[in-house]
């Protein structure tokens, strides 16, 4: 999570981390650093320059990120280098842990940035609005919350919802689920992740995209409370409005506690 909305956060985000991990590079291969960049200088002992590195790199990531846990991870790593002796070795290792993690940071926020990038209005629907609503790709999604008729609607899927669609393949509604399921994956099965048309949707143009959970995500224990927190996470991600989409009220009066628009999907008559 990002302290600031949208792709200026992102922006931020990727500017300090690549910084951090350009002088982090600079201490592994001994290559003099410009006063200004990020890390200390090089004078130091590989332990010193680790816990100089460590403590500014700790402030630089919350300053950017909201969410503590890269933060924390070094706050970790200092407390154990200052309790410990570590040899040359040990502290070599600690500058390819973080580079390796660094990096990992940097592939996550360039993903990102190419989906905050998309442009079009957001509606995120919840399990019931898929399995009890209109079947998804003819349906009116600009009907939805008052969205602007002459926009393009983004319909993002997340990675949960998908796996409580397989939970209720042997359910009593197992025919819709298993169909719902099947154009799913047929619409982007192979790049779940890009957005892709709804051919037969009116008025259109209308996406649909799933999703994934970030590889470091700890999911909340209440399934309804996550899909609300990721539709909350897109939107500041993004920057912009999340419409939720669900045919349960009790849900829509959550999201509407938490700062999102609500809309209801009303299940087709017979």
């Amino acid at each position: 999570m990002l302290r600031k909305p949208g792709l200026a956060g992102i922006d931020d985000a990727l500017m300090v981390v690549r910084a951090l991990r350009e002088g982090l590079t600079g201490l592994r291969t001994d290559q003099p650093q410009d006063a200004s960049e990020p890390g200390p200088h090089l004078d130091l002992s590989r332990r010193q320059q680790w816990l100089a590195w460590s403590e500014l790199a700790g402030l630089q990531l919350r300053r950017v990120f909201a969410d503590e846990r890269l933060a924390a991870g070094l706050r970790e790593a200092g407390a154990h280098a200052r309790m410990f002796v570590l040899g040359p070795a040990s502290v070599i290792e600690l500058f390819e842990e973080w580079d390796w993690r660094l990096g990992e940071v940097l592939g996550e926020l360039k993903r990102l940035r190419i989906l905050a990038a998309v442009p079009g209005q957001i509606v995120v629907p919840d399990t019931s609005a898929l399995v009890e609503g209109p079947i998804f790709d003819t349906f009116d999604w600009h009907s939805l919350g008052g969205l602007d008729p002459s926009e393009p609607v983004r319909v993002v899927v997340p990675i949960l919802v998908v796996e409580e669609l397989d939970r209720l393949k042997t359910s009593p509604k197992s025919k819709r689920v298993r169909s719902v399921l099947r154009k799913l994956w047929d619409l982007h099965g192979a790049a779940p992740t890009e957005p892709a048309q709804l051919p037969y949707a009116k008025p259109g143009p209308v996406t649909m995209e799933v999703w994934l959970d970030e590889p470091w995500h700890a999911r909340l224990p209440v399934e309804d409370a996550e899909i609300i927190a990721q539709a909350s996470a897109i939107g500041a991600l993004t920057g912009r409005p999340v419409v939720l989409a669900s045919g349960d009220t009790s849900q829509l009066y959550r999201a509407s506690a938490a700062g999102l628009r609500s809309a209801l999907m009303l299940k087709p008559e017979d």
